[in-house]
């Protein structure tokens, strides 16, 4: 990974929100906050790179591999970040268990790409370990 990671690129969100009467999942937990990468990820997504990432991901059975492995990686990370009470309360609730297997910022095929801000979001979440499938593709992107 070619950037200097910092705290300040992301914010880190816990995956349930309480309301007196009911809980609702929070499927992004990796939100981007660094102003140049905000821009830099629109731009991306205005050029149709979703799609291009999206089509990559069909032709290269590698790479989505690796890709499907990220979600599950982010799927585990959310479970993991919840307190005993609140496993139980997804665990109680079939629509809150449901939404615990989504991927990367609440998506459910995970052949597909949501968010470019998201996915750089949880890249720089992960750089000590080299970083997401997603997120080296947008590091592609960038430096090329």
């Amino acid at each position: 990974m070619s950037r200097d990671i910092s705290l300040d690129q992301y914010d880190i969100v816990y995956p349930l929100r309480r309301f007196p009467d009911h809980v609702e999942p929070f499927p992004t937990i990796y939100y981007l906050t660094d102003p140049q990468l905000l821009h830099a990820m629109s731009e991306l997504e205005r050029l149709n790179t979703v799609g291009r990432l999206e089509k990559r991901l069909a032709e290269d059975a590698e790479l989505r591999a690796a890709y499907h492995a990220d979600h599950a990686e982010y799927r585990d990370t959310r479970w993991a970040m919840l307190t005993e009470e609140d496993r139980a309360a997804v665990e109680a609730s079939p629509s809150l268990a449901k939404s615990f297997a989504w991927g990367i910022a609440g998506i459910a095929n995970f052949d597909t790409v949501k968010c470019l801000h998201a996915h750089m979001a949880h890249h720089l979440a992960n750089a000590e370990r080299g970083g997401t499938t997603i997120g080296r593709c947008i590091e592609e992107l960038l430096d090329g």
